[in-house]
């Protein structure tokens, strides 16, 4: 039986403090001596689309190997904002993509899943693609995972309609200055006929 851990504790674990061991300890400038450290990443601001890619292999010096283990993504709803330093106001993102890999460490193959615009989900391998479910996007295959800020695309579609709108008053305003020139240049013609 395989316990299966959730996206969220890698999160923790991936954000936690790490103390350096005495195989990798860190270099002081000042004393030019090598001592025991901690070292902690953590992530300033939040892009509109996020990238989790899971580290799905494992290697030393003595052996290397991939490990399958299932890992409790959400589909939906992931709340980036205890993992973040700089205040967001939105952080929660849904997902829409995931890269999927099969195989070991000598070979395997790659396949996805795509969250089309109509709201379905769909498996492709090469040059097939069927429909699936959202729940088949949790697997042991799962290793890079797409997410989209919640809200994104109704901003898009906001600023593309505002930009739209901007073209049509500007075409209009041209038009009317076209026409307000032609009218003048047309006036002007007659006025000089009428004094010839």
């Amino acid at each position: 039986y395989q316990r299966r851990v959730h996206g969220y504790h890698c999160l923790e674990k991936f954000s936690a403090k790490e103390t350096l061991t005495q195989e990798n300890l860190w270099y002081c400038s000042k004393c030019k001596e090598h001592r025991a450290a901690t070292k902690q990443v953590q992530l300033w601001s939040l892009p509109e689309v996020l990238v989790i890619h899971f580290k799905r292999f494992q290697y030393n010096k003595y052996w290397r190997d991939k490990i399958d283990q299932v890992i409790d993504f959400p589909v939906e709803g992931l709340d980036m904002s205890k993992y973040v330093v700089k205040p967001t106001e939105n952080a929660i993102y849904d997902l829409f993509s995931v890269s999927e890999h099969y195989g070991g460490m000598g070979g395997g193959h790659y396949t996805a899943k795509v969250k089309g615009r109509n709201g379905q989900w769909y498996s492709c391998d090469d040059s097939s693609t069927s429909a699936t479910s959202p729940s088949s996007t949790v697997s042991s295959a799962a290793y890079v995972l797409f997410y989209r800020r919640r809200g994104h695309n109704n901003k898009t579609t906001h600023n593309t309609h505002n930009h739209n709108n901007e073209n049509n008053t500007s075409n209009e305003n041209n038009t009317n200055n076209e026409n307000n020139t032609n009218n003048d240049i047309n006036g002007k013609d007659d006025m000089d006929l009428n004094e010839n």
